[in-house]
């Protein structure tokens, strides 16, 4: 699960889930059910991802500098070993018909 959960957004989420989970703790009528849907905004602000934000392709984290996987996740390592990272062997010949 990739976090799409900002931290201002968690701390909404937090206040919004306490406030709904106080609300189910003090009422005792038939609209107490309503409180216990507090749990959901606790749970995504506490594991900082949210199935919704996944499903609309929203995000409010900010993106890392650089991302650990992406096209080229392995120049480094090919530069290593003394490969271009999108092709063959530096030197070495394309290979056909294979």
């Amino acid at each position: 699960m990739t976090p799409n959960v900002g931290t201002a957004d968690r701390v909404i989420r937090l206040v919004v889930g306490i406030a709904l989970l106080a609300f189910a703790a003090f009422d005792h009528g038939e609209w107490r059910w309503v409180g216990l849907i507090g749990i959901v905004p606790i749970a995504t602000a506490l594991f900082r991802f949210c199935p919704a934000y996944t499903l609309l392709g929203m995000r409010t984290c900010p993106m890392p500098s650089k991302a650990p996987c992406g096209p080229n996740r392995f120049e480094g390592f090919a530069r290593i070993i003394g490969r271009d990272a999108t092709g063959p062997a530096r030197g070495s010949a394309p290979r056909l018909g294979v």
